[in-house]
């Protein structure tokens, strides 16, 4: 089951997929283009906090 924030609004829209028989989760979400994104556990927490609003979300690590 899919989890959509921000659907419709490509500065905010991410979503988070659990991958079937693991603790993973794949995350989607428009990027600009000429934007640097910090894709280190820190970085991923980060832009799931300023899109979800939500503080209870947290990236582990990055695989």
């Amino acid at each position: 089951m899919w989890h959509r924030f921000g659907e419709g609004d490509m500065q905010r829209q991410i979503s988070a997929c659990p991958l079937a028989g693991t603790d993973l989760f794949q995350l989607q979400g428009p990027i600009p283009l000429e934007s640097d994104i910090d894709l280190s556990a820190e970085g991923l927490t980060a832009l799931l906090r300023e899109r979800t609003g939500r503080d209870d979300l947290l990236v582990h690590s990055v695989s």
